[in-house]
C-alpha cells in the first residue's frame, strides 16, 4: 500500500470565481485514495488565500519539511490540479525536484500525466499553460487598472487624509473626516509663507500627524505628503505619463496646493502677507477696507508705530491701537445677555438629546442591514453549492452585497459613543458667549484668527471709530434662534416660551 499526502489551494475569490472550493479538493483527494487503497499518512496541507505566484507559502513549506523528515514513509504527493501546486513553471519544477530528493512522485487528479517521457513532456506543458494563463490575468490587471485609473478613480492604497472604497471595478477615494481637516491645515500653514518644512511637521505633528508607531512623520515621508498632486484632486503617475483630475473631492484647493509647491520650490518669496499670522497683528486679514473692502495687513511703521493698512488704497492707514479697542468694544456689544446665555444652554441640552435619539435609531438600522447582507450572502453561496445559482452570477451578487457591507462598516466607523452634554464644555461654552471679549485676548495668535473666522467670515469693516458688517455674525444668527414666539432679551427666562416651540425652532 502507498502512503501519500495531500495538499489543496484556493487564492482569494477563486473559489467564487470557479467553484474549486478547498473542501472539493480535499474531499476528490480523499475518494482517490479511497479508491486505490492509498494511505494518508496526515491530515492534509491545506493553503487559503495564497497566491501560487510564489514559493513563500505557510503550508507548502510545511509540506516540504514533513517530506524531508518522514524521507520514506511518503511515496506520493496528491494534488487536485497542477497549478493548485504552481503557477510558475520554474517553481513547479523546483518543487518536483526537491520531492523527488525524497523518494515523492506528484500526482494530478485532473491531468492524466504517465511516468513517460510524453507525460513528463506533458506535464510540463500544463505547469507552462497555468504560468500562462497567470501572467494573462496579471495584464488584464493591470489593463484594468490603468483604465480605472483613466477615468479618475485611485485604485491604490489611500494616502493619509482619504478612505478607499468601492468594490472591485469601483475603488475610488473619499474623505477622511478626522484626517483631511489636518491635511488642509498644513498646506493652509505652509501657504501662509515664514514656516519651512521642519517648522510645518512639527505643527503637523501637533495636529496630530503620526505614523504608524504613534511618532512624528519622518522627513522624507513627510516631504512626499506635501507634494502629492492627489491632495488638490489630481492623479499624477510619472512612469504611466499619467497626469490627470480624479474623479474624488480633494481635500486641499488646488490654488492652495500650488502656492505651497512654489514656497517649497524656492520660487515664491513674497506669499500675501495678510495671510501669515503675526502676534503682533491678530485681525490682520479680517478687518475690510473702507474704501475697497478687501483684507488689510499690518506692519511697523518705522519699527516704532504699529498701523493696520490697504495695499490697495492710498492713505488708508489705522493706527493698531484705535482698531483693537474699537475692536474689543465691538465683542462686548454683540455678546448675549444674560437670559440668552441661560436659553442658549437649555437649548443645547434639547438639542443634544434629539441628536442621541437620532444617532441610535440610525445605528440600530445599519447593524440590522447588515445582518441582513450577511443572510443573504450565505444564501447565495448555498444556492451556487446546489447549482442552482451559476459561479458568474454568484460572484457579481457577492460583489455588491460585499461593496454595500463595507460602505455601511465606514458609516459605523465613522459614529462616535453617544454620551450625555459635557459639563465642563457647557460651563465653558457658557462662559464664552458671556465673556467673548476677554477671551479673544487671552488665546494665542492662531486661535484668535480661527475664532475671528468663526464669528466674521465675510470679514469687518472699521471706519475709524467702529466696526461694521454686511453679514450675520454668528452670535446674532444664536440670538436670532432663540429669540422666538414670545421670549425676547428683556423678558425673564420664568415666562419663556414652552421648551417644545423652542426645540422646534432648534432642531
Amino acid at each position: 500500500m502507498q502512503n501519500v499526502i495531500i495538499y489543496c489551494r484556493v487564492s482569494t475569490k477563486e473559489q467564487a470565481e470557479n467553484g474549486l472550493s478547498l473542501i472539493t479538493q480535499q474531499k476528490m483527494c480523499e475518494e482517490f485514495a479511497s479508491k486505490n487503497n492509498l494511505h494518508i499518512v496526515t491530515n492534509p496541507f491545506i493553503e487559503q488565500g495564497e497566491s501560487a505566484k510564489t514559493l513563500d507559502r505557510t503550508k507548502l513549506k510545511e509540506m516540504l519539511e514533513f517530506v524531508a523528515s518522514n524521507k520514506g514513509n511518503v511515496d506520493t504527493l496528491l494534488i487536485y490540479k497542477i497549478d493548485r501546486l504552481s503557477r510558475q513553471t520554474l517553481d513547479y519544477q523546483s518543487i518536483k525536484v526537491l520531492l523527488a530528493k525524497y523518494g515523492v512522485s506528484i500526482h494530478s487528479l485532473s491531468e492524466n500525466i504517465e511516468d513517460s517521457p510524453s507525460g513528463r513532456m506533458l506535464e510540463t506543458i500544463m505547469a507552462a499553460s497555468a504560468q500562462w494563463d497567470n501572467e494573462v490575468r496579471g495584464e488584464r490587471a493591470r489593463n484594468g487598472t490603468m483604465e480605472a485609473l483613466k477615468q479618475g478613480r485611485w485604485v491604490y492604497a489611500a494616502p493619509y487624509g482619504y478612505i478607499q472604497t468601492g468594490g472591485r471595478g469601483k475603488a475610488n477615494l473619499i474623505t477622511d473626516r478626522e484626517t483631511a481637516p489636518i491635511v488642509k491645515k498644513i498646506f493652509q500653514y505652509l501657504s501662509e509663507g515664514g514656516h519651512t518644512i521642519e517648522d510645518a511637521r512639527r505643527y503637523a505633528f501637533g495636529l496630530g500627524l503620526k505614523d504608524n508607531n504613534g511618532k512624528m512623520y519622518n522627513k522624507a515621508s513627510f516631504h512626499r505628503l506635501v507634494r502629492r498632486p492627489l491632495y488638490k484632486g489630481f492623479i499624477n503617475i510619472p512612469n504611466m505619463n499619467l497626469y490627470i483630475r480624479g474623479t474624488f473631492e480633494p481635500i486641499v484647493e488646488p490654488k492652495v496646493f500650488d502656492i505651497v509647491q512654489d514656497i517649497i520650490d524656492g520660487k515664491n518669496h513674497n506669499p500675501p502677507v495678510y495671510r501669515k499670522i503675526h502676534p503682533d497683528f491678530p485681525l490682520r486679514g479680517t478687518i475690510l477696507c473702507p474704501k475697497c473692502n478687501r483684507k488689510m495687513t499690518a506692519n511697523w511703521s518705522r519699527k516704532k508705530y504699529p498701523y493696520y493698512k490697504c495695499c490697495y488704497c492710498k492713505n488708508v492707514n489705522l493706527r493698531k491701537a484705535d482698531v483693537h479697542n474699537a475692536f474689543q468694544e465691538y465683542l462686548e456689544k454683540i455678546k448675549l445677555s444674560d437670559t440668552l446665555l441661560e436659553l442658549t444652554k437649555y437649548a443645547i441640552e434639547l438639542n443634544w438629546e434629539e441628536r442621541n435619539k437620532a444617532y441610535e435609531s440610525n445605528l440600530k438600522e445599519l447593524r440590522k442591514r447588515q445582518e441582513q447582507i450577511s443572510k443573504e450572502e450565505n444564501s447565495i453561496a448555498e444556492q451556487n453549492r446546489q447549482g442552482i445559482l451559476p459561479p458568474r452570477v454568484t460572484k457579481e451578487l457577492l460583489d455588491k452585497l460585499e461593496e454595500e457591507y463595507a460602505q455601511i462598516g465606514y458609516e459605523l466607523s465613522q459614529h462616535k459613543p453617544t454620551e450625555e452634554v459635557d459639563k465642563d464644555l457647557l460651563k465653558y461654552a457658557t462662559y464664552f458667549l458671556e465673556n467673548i471679549c476677554s477671551v479673544w485676548k487671552e488665546l494665542e495668535p492662531t486661535s484668535q484668527n480661527e475664532l475671528q473666522k468663526f464669528l466674521f467670515s465675510d470679514g469687518l469693516q472699521f471706519n475709524g471709530e467702529k466696526f461694521a458688517t454686511n453679514q450675520k455674525t454668528t452670535l446674532e444668527e444664536i440670538r436670532g434662534y432663540i429669540t422666538i414666539g414670545k421670549v425676547s432679551e428683556n423678558e425673564s427666562p420664568g415666562t419663556r416660551t414652552q421648551h417644545l416651540l423652542l426645540k422646534r425652532q432648534l432642531l
